[in-house]
């Protein structure tokens, strides 16, 4: 008995996980108007 829940917990140690959804963050700054280059560097660091 112990050998078979023995080899039941390492059988689940092994098995691989399952993915997840991609995890999405969202930046706001401003793209256009007097600001935008300040917006625009952010927006390429963010990328």
């Amino acid at each position: 008995m112990f050998v078979a829940l023995l080899l039941v917990a390492i059988a689940g140690l092994t098995m691989p996980g399952e993915s997840q959804a991609p995890i999405k963050i969202g930046v706001i700054e401003p793209l256009s108007g007097p600001v935008a280059a300040s917006g625009n560097y952010v927006r390429m660091g963010a990328e």
